[in-house]
């Protein structure tokens, strides 16, 4: 598999990203870069379709699981 040397770009800068907040949004990739986000988005598709780009649930599916383990620690005690 080849990878262009934007490629190699932007995988950097999600790890500075991640290492920096350990969660990285497309927006955050945006403004760090200087592209627009339908840029952003498109890129990753590319790097998501080459198998380079894993998606973590969203915050708001972090939420909700946390939401369920607290109501299930609830109904526990």
């Amino acid at each position: 598999m080849k990878l262009h040397v934007s490629g190699e770009d932007y995988l950097e800068a999600i790890l500075v990203l991640q290492k920096k907040s350990g969660m990285v949004r497309s927006i955050d990739l945006a403004r760090h870069m200087g592209f627009s986000k339908p840029s952003i988005s498109h890129a990753v598709g590319v790097l998501k379709k080459e198998g380079l780009r894993n998606k973590r649930s969203s915050r708001g599916e972090q939420n909700r699981k946390k939401k369920q383990e607290i109501i299930w620690l609830k109904k526990k005690s």
